[in-house]
């Protein structure tokens, strides 16, 4: 991370604090009987700002495949983290490169562990017990099977769909 990276990161980490982290959408549906061995994980992420709150939305998408490759199941979960901004005037000069940085940097690494549980419940209560988002690591490679999207500026990422 160069320097004005930085610089821009610890100008919102100081001007916003976690107000709440709350799941927006949950499921799953099992479409055969056949035991998964193929995970992919996609997460989708997206972030919105206004004056008073800061906000960080992560969708992700397992569709388990058996060893055909065909999809056994989908499930979906989707988590936001709400930042309440305590000095807009402080957020002037930070930029969507800042508010990226932060999303990729901070918000992530809130949000994965209520993502990878929530997860993990729908499979096993759809009796697939052997499903797992592994253990995410800064300055590591994302855990196998697993694919991040660019984040992005949403237009209501607290939206239900």
């Amino acid at each position: 991370m160069s320097e004005p990276e930085r610089d821009g990161l610890r100008a919102v980490v100081d001007s916003v604090e976690l107000i709440n982290v709350y799941a927006l959408k949950l499921g799953g549906s099992r479409t055969s009987g056949r035991e998964p061995t193929q995970f992919e994980f996609i997460v989708h992420p997206q972030w919105q700002r206004n004056d008073e709150q800061l906000d960080y939305r992560f969708d992700v998408r397992c569709e388990p495949k058996d060893d055909e490759g065909d999809s056994v199941a989908t499930i979906e979960y989707s988590v936001v983290c709400s930042y309440e901004v305590l000095d807009p005037a402080a957020l002037e000069p930070v930029d969507r490169g800042d508010l990226t940085t932060f999303g990729a940097n901070v918000a992530l690494y809130v949000a994965y562990p209520y993502l990878r549980e929530g997860v993990q419940s729908v499979a096993d209560r759809l009796g697939m017990t052997n499903i797992s988002m592994g253990m995410l690591r800064r300055g590591h490679d994302l855990p196998a099977g697993m694919s991040f999207g660019d984040l992005s500026e949403a237009s209501n990422p607290t939206a239900g769909e």
